[in-house]
């Protein structure tokens, strides 16, 4: 991959206070490397649940779109390691997708490395349509986006599964590259600085009260085609681009 790379992550309702730290460990990263750097971090606080979720997949539809050679989303719980490699250094692929599987062996959306192209912007593109479809049981996680991404994967033979050092939400003692501390066995890990005891509190209030409003959205049946759901995807959508451009290449 060549060096015009986008890298962003999002953290709204809490926590963008909550996880700061692993926050600057994306920013460091990038600036190691030379790459363009976003976090949307506005709005600051929603009453949206999955569309949070949701949110960045039209945002890595709309950095494709800018011409960058590559953009790599990272959920805002994750820690890029001082020894992540450049993406220069991943597998050599004619895939366009690259992620690794999370703990379920199913691929995790938590880190995800697209290439510019027409097949990445369908996997995407295939995951949105269907987003208030129901999934079969075996891929569905019950919330967000990632079931869809997983449904996406299996339909488009553009996905190239990563080594778990690139996305570890599972091993506390494995020598990472990217420690995922999603929900699952590295969820307990992550303990907030002292100096941020405080903003982590109040993260972590308002995080919770994000997990709850998307579990109780997500029981809610959702028919096909769900217009307002798909109102709210694009008002918030809007709302994060207009805080945060994308830089052009």
């Amino acid at each position: 991959m060549t060096d015009r790379v986008l890298v962003m992550s999002m953290a709204c309702n809490g926590y963008q206070w909550r996880y700061r730290t692993l926050i600057s460990s994306h920013r460091a990263y990038t600036l190691r490397h030379g790459y363009d750097y976003l976090l949307f971090d506005r709005p600051a606080l929603t009453r949206m649940g999955p569309e949070c979720a949701w949110l960045k997949v039209p945002l890595l539809l709309s950095a494709l779109q800018t011409g960058y050679d590559a953009v790599v989303w990272l959920d805002a719980d994750t820690l890029v390691r001082h020894h992540c490699p450049a993406l220069s250094e991943l597998p050599h692929s004619d895939k366009t997708v690259f992620a690794a599987r999370g703990y379920s062996m199913r691929l995790n959306s938590g880190v995800m490395i697209l290439k510019q192209s027409v097949t990445a912007m369908a996997f995407l593109k295939h995951a949105l349509f269907r987003a208030t479809r129901p999934l079969p049981k075996e891929i569905d996680i019950g919330w967000g986006e990632n079931g869809h991404l997983i449904d996406a994967a299996h339909q488009f033979d553009c996905v190239h599964y990563l080594d778990q050092r690139w996305n570890n939400n599972e091993d506390p003692l494995l020598d990472d590259y990217i420690r995922h501390y999603s929900a699952g066995p590295l969820s307990e890990e992550f303990v907030p600085p002292l100096g941020h005891r405080c903003m982590s509190a109040l993260g972590g209030i308002a995080g919770h009260l994000t997990r709850l409003s998307n579990k109780l959205a997500t029981q809610a049946p959702q028919p096909p085609n769900n217009g307002a759901f798909y109102k709210r995807l694009a008002h918030l959508t809007r709302i994060a681009l207009h805080h945060h451009p994308l830089p052009l290449r």
